[in-house]
């Protein structure tokens, strides 16, 4: 009877630790801990614009049928000034973290073949995440004899990643024909079939140069103008 309880409690502790590992996350590679697909909702279906515009009417009509607009002017300035505060932190909250504009902003979707953006979210200490946008295209691959194949991918901290469609189901960084013999490479030719398919092939590979990007002055000003802690300044200042 006690080597029964025995496995019995194994049993129950192998299916528990089972279900917590399937309840998390796989990771896609070294670099970005998970990928996932989104829609955004219609722009007057944001959560950080909808609420709101139902809160400054309701409160316009009980502020003009219940108080009276001439009766009391500094109540309702003061209670619209709150809603507009109250919103513009939400919409702050979205620019800060990327969770809570998916959140205030996007649907969930099971295929990534129909979504507009994935939130990928790295590994710890190797970035922050982001909501970047999908792109989607018919390129000519190598080996496709001829026919466009529909491409999907998107970019990451300087790194392309491609929707692996026929075996993974996943995205994955550019694979580099690097498996071929040596007679292969030797006897090639490189891309000499049609100008579209040098273009496909740099839109799938991309040219091999660094770039380094220069951000605009107004983009900074952006960035340190929204900063969490400006923002905290000003405002108690004020």
């Amino acid at each position: 009877m006690k080597l029964d309880d025995e496995d019995k409690t194994a049993k129950f502790l192998s299916q528990s630790s089972k279900i917590t590992t399937s309840n998390k996350h796989q990771q896609v590679n070294d670099e970005i801990e998970s990928i996932r697909p989104y829609n955004f909702r219609p722009f007057l279906l944001h959560l950080n614009i909808l609420p709101f515009f139902v809160a400054y009417i309701a409160w316009f009509v009980a502020w003009s049928h219940y108080f009276g607009i001439e009766e009391y002017p500094e109540l309702g300035l003061i209670v619209t000034a709150c809603i507009a505060i109250l919103q513009v932190v939400t919409c702050l909250f979205c620019y800060w973290f990327v969770e809570f504009r998916v959140l205030m902003q996007c649907r969930r979707v099971d295929n990534p073949e129909n979504a507009e953006v994935v939130q990928v979210t790295p590994v710890a200490n190797n970035g922050f995440a982001e909501l970047v946008y999908l792109h989607k295209k018919f390129l000519l691959k190598e080996n496709s004899f001829n026919q466009p194949e529909k491409v999907i991918w998107f970019n990451f901290q300087k790194t392309k990643y491609f929707l692996d469609t026929k075996e993974k189901k996943q995205f994955q960084p550019v694979e580099f024909p690097l498996n071929h013999t040596l007679s292969h490479y030797l006897e090639s030719k490189g891309y000499t079939q049609s100008e579209q398919q040098i273009n496909d092939a740099i839109s799938y590979y991309d040219l091999n140069k660094m770039v380094m990007d220069i951000p605009q002055f107004f983009e900074l000003f952006i960035e340190r103008a929204t900063a969490p802690f400006f923002v905290f300044q000003v405002t108690f200042r004020i």
